[in-house]
């Protein structure tokens, strides 16, 4: 034997022995896969080209109902698994995993063995084989009981939300029946003392009653359009005065929790039904103009009047000055008056850290 048959004989040998290690490697490598494949808390399988189920592990099994995977692998996956009313769903994913994107999302219903149906949201990839075959691994989470969650939830908070609208749509006519009431009271009396003091009543009711009216047109039954609010209540109480307008000016719909919303509405009626009462001579023409706007989380309300008879008082013993004073302590606003005999005042309210809610993110 020469010494180069030596040499091919010891080459041939070490890449046999090359070929057994990389085999054996392959085969642990298979056998590493199968265990997490077998493993996984999610049900995965794996589907030919064909549409044929090529492999299914522990956990499909167990969500089908099944006790051998040899009653499903090797035969189609439409036929024992996916619902004719669901096929077109996962025929579209499918289609989607292939593609050149390579993955495909969607949600149907499996038939499990005893009949039942569970709902999957599945995620799909392909995987290309030799002669670029395409099988797809498809991964599926059981999420019937989520979904039943989701609805009982949803049916709940519809169910809360109908509710709340009709305890505040009572709410809101109970209070325009106080307010008939009073008017009827007020058309019937004589004293000029009792009729102010009528009017005042009534103008209270009325914009506790817009901010009701408002949450029942709102989106999230929490926040109301409160520039919307203003707007309303400007326009009742300019109808108080026949020589004195009323003129509400607003930046955007100015969203508020309503906790807010109702005692800043009670402020701003208090505050007009002063000027109009304190700030003209009976017969004198004027305007009453309010502001509203938010900038760097400040909400800032101003009424102004050009009227000037008397200087602005809240610290006076009146009904209105104590509802002011309430108001403005339980919203936490700032209140500054400049107001001069014969110049007229301007009112000035702020609620500082104020970051206002947009109900489409609700």
């Amino acid at each position: 034997m020469q010494t180069s048959d030596v040499v091919n004989i010891l080459l041939l040998l070490c890449a046999s022995g090359s070929i057994v290690w990389s085999t054996r490697a392959l085969r642990r490598e298979r056998d590493w896969t199968k265990a997490y494949f077998d493993v996984a808390g999610t049900m995965l399988v794996i589907i030919e080209s064909s549409d044929v189920l090529r492999e299914i592990n522990h956990r499909g099994l167990e969500l089908l109902g099944y006790d051998d995977a040899t009653e499903l692998v090797g035969r189609p996956w439409f036929d024992r698994i996916i619902p004719s009313d669901q096929k077109a769903v996962f025929g579209a994913a499918l289609e989607q995993a292939r593609s050149p994107c390579g993955c495909g999302v969607c949600e149907t219903k499996v038939l499990r063995r005893d009949g039942t149906e569970r709902l999957i949201s599945w995620r799909l990839v392909a995987i290309r084989r030799a002669a670029k075959r395409r099988m797809i691994v498809a991964a599926g989470e059981d999420v019937t009981d989520q979904r039943r969650i989701d609805t009982e939830l949803r049916d709940a908070l519809n169910a809360r939300e109908l509710l709340f609208r009709e305890a505040d749509h009572r709410i809101k006519n109970s209070l325009q029946i106080v307010g008939s009431l009073l008017q009827m009271q007020q058309r019937r009396a004589t004293d000029p003392e009792m009729v102010k003091a009528l009017d005042a009543a009534i103008a209270r009711v009325n914009s506790v009653a817009e901010v009701h009216l408002a949450l029942q047109r709102s989106k999230d039954f929490r926040t109301v359009a409160f520039g919307h609010v203003l707007r309303d209540i400007c326009a009742r109480l300019g109808n108080l005065s026949p020589t004195v307008d009323v003129k509400c000016r607003y930046a955007g719909a100015l969203y508020l929790d309503a906790e807010r919303a109702i005692p800043l509405g009670l402020l701003v009626t208090e505050l007009i039904t002063k000027a109009l009462r304190y700030a003209y001579r009976p017969g004198y023409s004027g305007l009453v103009t309010v502001d509203a706007n938010h900038a760097e989380n400040v909400l800032t309300v101003t009424i102004e009047d050009d009227g000037g008879e008397s200087p602005l008082d809240v610290t006076d013993r009146e009904l209105g000055s104590t509802i002011i004073g309430a108001m403005s302590a339980q919203i936490d606003a700032r209140l500054v008056i400049a107001s001069e005999s014969g110049s007229g005042t301007l009112v000035t309210i702020q609620i500082p850290n104020l970051s206002l809610p947009d109900p489409d993110d609700a």
